[in-house]
């Protein structure tokens, strides 16, 4: 038994997980925006905190933008990404969601990936908290560009504050 119960733990020592071992969490409350690109957006709104939002519409489709050098936000191996942010649209049929994106140099994606938060909010009128995952892959060149932004794919206006980036390391 004891031997069964060795070659269990060599066995699963052996498997790759993911055993996130750290957080990184960068946040605007849209009033203070150090490492944040994007700000003509920015507008004097009823913000759900502070006085400024950033409003995405048909004119600024691509909205508040973090971007950093990979090397610069971390030496370890990023394992995922939490994005949040508080969310308001005047209309149900606005049109949203967050970009999470990975580039070699501008404009030569590694990696993006997107996810609609418009389908997460059941109220107009009022500010909805709204969250997406996004997963990494292993490995990739720290030199890489890592950006997250709000875009519009609609005609209607959406306007976000509070907006989080939680990123999770190996």
């Amino acid at each position: 038994m004891n031997r069964l119960l060795l070659i269990a733990v060599i066995f699963l020592a052996g498997c790759k997980g993911h055993n996130p071992s750290g957080n990184l969490v960068y946040f605007t409350d849209v009033d203070n925006l150090a490492g944040w690109h994007e700000t003509p957006t920015i507008i004097k709104f009823k913000a759900h905190s502070g006085e400024f939002v950033c409003k995405i519409d048909t004119i600024n489709a691509f909205g508040l933008t973090f971007k950093k050098r990979m090397s610069e936000i971390s030496g370890k191996a990023i394992f995922k990404v939490d994005v949040s942010a508080w969310v308001y649209v005047n209309d149900l049929g606005a049109k949203g969601g967050f970009v999470c994106s990975l580039d070699s140099m501008p404009g030569k994606g590694f990696v993006y990936l997107n996810e609609r938060f418009d389908e997460k909010i059941d109220k107009a009128k009022r500010w909805t908290k709204v969250k997406s995952e996004f997963f990494f892959p292993d490995s990739y060149d720290p030199d890489f560009i890592f950006a997250v932004y709000l875009w519009n794919t609609g005609k209607e206006d959406i306007f976000a504050d509070d907006l989080e980036i939680r990123i999770t390391e190996y």
